[in-house]
């Protein structure tokens, strides 16, 4: 039994990217990912970013963090 209704993942950032979180409950060669509702990310000014997500009911949950390069002006 957890106190807390959530998780958090970390991962490491690249400055000149921004990054977006996915979630699925298995992973296999067809896994669907989907956005895990945090939106698009800054990486900001340390290594790694860290969030905290929301436990769904599922039994498993895997992120994966997905770095997008920004569009330029």
């Amino acid at each position: 039994d957890r106190s807390s209704p959530t998780n958090v993942v970390t991962w490491t950032v690249e400055p000149t990217r921004v990054y977006r979180l996915e979630v699925a409950e298995t992973v296999t060669n067809n896994t669907e990912w989907v956005d895990s509702g945090l939106g698009v990310m800054l990486s900001g000014p340390n290594p790694t970013l860290t969030r905290e997500v929301i436990e769904t009911n599922a039994t498993h949950q895997f992120f994966r963090a997905i770095a997008i390069v920004p569009l330029q002006p």
